[in-house]
């Protein structure tokens, strides 16, 4: 028995030290590109474009996040990082979709999305978050 527990506790020393590859920290990094583009181009600002740069901004933010709690907290499911931060990013997409409509009609309609995918998501987050250990796991566990 006292070797199991030596295997597993080594197992998990490796996982809690292992680096992470270099690609996940280049794909955090593009996601600053296009918010830097926006504030270098300030001359040809509109709602779609600073929608757009603000959805990055909170993709940034959200992967920050996760690789923050991959290397600080625990090499654990990271996804309520994801579903937390998923209303915000979705919208800034419907905004920039609201201000490409050239109709009025169509264009309230995609802005009154926008509330409504707060009082969708925000309860459901709560919900599976509150009453499940393993939040996530159906996501990200094997199929």
């Amino acid at each position: 028995m006292p070797a199991v527990l030596l295997e597993l506790e080594l197992a998990q020393h490796l996982i809690m030290n292992a680096q992470l590859p270099l690609i996940l920290y280049l794909s955090l990094v593009s996601l600053l590109l296009p918010p830097v583009a926006a504030v270098i181009n300030r001359r040809e600002r509109d709602g779609a474009r600073g929608a757009i740069a603000l959805w990055y901004v909170i993709m940034l933010f959200t992967n920050a996040v996760a690789y923050a709690w991959m290397k600080l907290i625990d090499r654990t499911n990271n996804l309520i990082v994801t579903y937390v931060a998923m209303p915000f990013a979705t919208g800034a997409v419907l905004w920039a979709l609201a201000e490409l409509q050239t109709r009025p009609l169509a264009r309230t309609a995609v802005r009154i999305c926008i509330p409504l995918i707060f009082v969708v998501a925000v309860p459901a987050v709560l919900c599976r978050g509150l009453t499940s250990q393993d939040f996530g796991s159906l996501a990200s566990g094997h199929f």
